[in-house]
């Protein structure tokens, strides 16, 4: 089953919930403990950690501080360690699309000597590839173990408040930051506050994600254009580590060739930039308060017409 709830139902979303994080770490160990590239089940795990970071954050009010807290800070600890292993591989990505973007302008000596370094760094991590095993196997053991812990989503009593409040604050919160950091990055612009921002959208586009079944129509164009934004902002977040790997005064780059790359990093950075702004812009018009209340609304529909739905089968059943 998808990364999606299913129901409106208070009864059923904490099991739900539990139901998707299971999931994710089914995924998880899959690849982990049978995935033949490590790179893929390291992308892969880490992916799921983003995602269930994003379901802590969506229902962090109902779970409560010290469980929320707990659990939030396992996996992205299981993630920072797994990142080391991934980032080889990504800057090569980094590479490739930065010279599809800037027209191939760069030369071809500075092209082959970044990707030499950057092939041997990866050739590096395949040799280690005893440490890598062993990493993925501490890491799908305390996986499962986190499982077996997952039915704490289904002993919190929740009866009462309508199935929206379990994570409308959760929702408000990661929408507020994103929100913020989106007008904070274009008055104060810096490295750091566009990751920041990026962190932000990708909790909300997961959120968002999670929630699609509402109003398929309305809210999968918003989670996807949340996605392409992320996209933009982590091809930003991924050459400004290029530069810094490579505009040192240990690079193997000549001094010319340092301010080659910084020049074509520059303007990639600009364009995207430009094209996250004109995003935002569109994605970020609502207030916290206005667009908690719009995607209430629309749960609230989703509520109405699963209860009517349910009462309609029940009265044809009764009347059979």
């Amino acid at each position: 089953m998808p990364y999606v709830f299913t129901s409106p139902d208070s009864a059923q979303l904490l099991a739900e919930a539990r139901r998707v994080a299971e999931e994710l770490i089914d995924h998880s160990i899959t690849y982990l403990t049978t995935f033949p590239d490590p790179h893929k089940a390291i992308h892969e795990t880490r992916k799921s950690c983003k995602r269930m970071r994003a379901l802590l954050r969506l229902f962090r009010d109902t779970l409560g501080t010290s469980t929320y807290r707990t659990a939030d800070a396992y996996y992205r600890d299981l993630s920072r360690t797994l990142s080391p292993l991934r980032d080889a591989a990504a800057r090569l990505e980094c590479l490739e699309k930065l010279q599809h973007h800037t027209d191939k302008t760069m030369s071809k000596t500075l092209a082959q000597k970044i990707r030499k370094k950057l092939t041997n760094e990866l050739e590096e991590a395949g040799h280690q590839s005893i440490s890598v095993n062993q990493l993925h196997v501490q890491a799908g053991q305390q996986l499962m173990l986190r499982r077996k812990e997952m039915i704490l989503w289904t002993t919190i009593e929740v009866e009462g408040p309508p199935s929206f409040d379990l994570m409308a604050k959760g929702m408000r919160r990661v929408y507020k930051s994103a929100f913020r950091a989106f007008h904070h990055v274009y008055s104060s612009p810096s490295i750091e506050a566009f990751h920041e921002w990026r962190k932000q959208v990708k909790y909300l586009r997961y959120q968002m994600e999670l929630i699609t079944q509402a109003w398929p129509e309305m809210l999968t164009v918003q989670a996807t254009s949340f996605a392409l934004l992320g996209e933009y902002l982590g091809d930003h977040h991924d050459l400004a580590v290029l530069e810094e790997v490579f505009v040192t005064n240990d690079s193997p780059l000549t001094a010319l060739q340092q301010t080659k790359l910084k020049s074509l990093i520059a303007q990639r950075h600009s364009e995207l930039e430009q094209d996250s702004y004109n995003l935002g812009m569109r994605l970020f018009t609502e207030r916290p308060a206005i667009f908690c209340r719009r995607i209430a609304g629309v749960w609230g529909s989703w509520e109405e017409e699963e209860s009517s739905s349910s009462s309609s089968s029940s009265s044809s059943s009764k009347n059979a």
